[in-house]
């Protein structure tokens, strides 16, 4: 249907998520994760440039995420007329200022500190990718993103409602503040109170919510759309690294290249050169992950913080399993210390778990739902 804007073959799902959000104009899309919300935000995104020559859209993410969206857009559709917004404010402002590209693309950090110039850029087009980070509407980030006008707007969350409906109203300050309310009126009508506290403990007449957002939020889980999908999709996110990873990571590089350049010169490393190389390099893989791998003490890394973000996601949907890799065993175990605090239940398999232990292990896991 859309092969002339997108250079990837979009499942019939995605096809009718992209007719959804343009006819909306205004719209929540909120498939499960990993369902391609990206892909059919972009496609969207080019049929309205296409059909009705719109300039410039903006697209706010997490950090982690700024240059897949860059990679994705220009991968699917050949555009490589995208800014990724980064640098101190001066540098920022100028490309706020000077801007003709297509897409611009900026953190929630940025943005909520440079909403005025993204205001005045007078863009056609606001994107939230995982909006269920602004779902606490007292933000000052929530606030200022609230603040960016432009004429069409597409919110990507996997978790719509996460623990509070709340999180729903939330959302819809972008697309509509009108659609549900006041807030006070809205919780008054679908939140089951106690009498004698007050406290929320439960929720009535949501398919009123349901069928009064039918136009402007679309929601398709894994087991729906289970007859289009492949048997495996691959997504991988980038994560910066901390000032004090980066040092590390070139200390233990200069010894990698000195290496590198005796063998160049001799055409052949000695044994202990050689284990000194392999030891270098994998220093280097470790601390891309934290330092706490390379000396037990700090625990400088961003890894850990984005896996939060993926869990909150994956975890907000029933019956979901995760399994969660590294090849370092002390870096599943800060992994297996933040799902205690969250109390998420967990099975935890690592080398010094004894051969006859591990059948029970993967029987629970496979069976116990919690």
């Amino acid at each position: 249907l859309f092969k002339d804007i997108s250079k990837a073959r979009l499942f019939r799902y995605q096809e009718k998520g992209v007719l959804f959000a343009v006819k909306a104009g205004r719209c929540i899309l909120a498939d499960d994760m990993g369902l391609g919300k990206t892909l059919q935000a972009i496609v969207s995104t080019e049929v309205l440039r296409q059909q009705f020559n719109i300039s410039t859209a903006i697209i706010i993410c997490p950090t982690s995420l700024k240059y897949k969206w860059k990679t994705e857009i220009e991968k699917f559709t050949g555009n490589k007329n995208v800014n990724v917004i980064e640098g101190n404010i001066l540098a920022r402002k100028k490309l706020y200022s000077s801007n003709t590209a297509d897409y611009i693309i900026v953190s929630y950090q940025m943005a909520s500190n440079d909403f005025i110039h993204l205001n005045n850029m007078q863009a056609d087009v606001l994107i939230l990718d995982e909006a269920q980070r602004i779902k606490n509407w007292k933000t000052k980030t929530s606030a200022a993103i609230k603040r960016i006008k432009t004429t069409y707007a597409l919110v990507l969350t996997g978790t719509p409602v996460e623990n509070k409906i709340e999180d729903l109203y939330s959302l819809m300050q972008i697309v509509n503040p009108y659609m549900l309310g006041s807030l006070h009126n809205f919780l008054s009508r679908h939140e089951i109170t106690e009498d004698a506290t007050g406290k929320v403990i439960g929720y009535k007449d949501l398919n009123d919510v349901g069928t009064l957002l039918h136009d402007v939020m679309l929601r398709r889980t894994k087991t729906e759309v289970l007859k289009d999908l492949p048997k495996r999709m691959d997504k991988i996110l980038f994560v910066p690294l901390t000032t004090e990873q980066a040092e590390l990571h070139k200390e233990y590089a200069d010894h990698v290249a000195k290496l590198v350049n005796k063998w160049k010169r001799m055409h052949f490393l000695n044994e202990e050169d050689r284990q000194k190389l392999l030891m270098f390099l994998n220093m280097m893989r470790m601390v891309s992950d934290t330092t706490f791998i390379i000396d037990q003490q700090t625990n400088f890394q961003t890894k850990l913080d984005e896996l939060q973000n993926i869990l909150d996601e994956i975890l907000a949907m029933p019956d979901e399993k995760v399994v969660i890799f590294s090849q370092w065993e002390r870096m599943t175990r800060l992994v297996a210390i933040i799902l205690k605090q969250r109390n998420v239940g967990f099975e935890y398999l690592h080398g010094g778990i004894p051969g006859k232990k591990r059948g029970d292990l993967y029987t629970n896991f496979t069976n116990d739902k919690n």
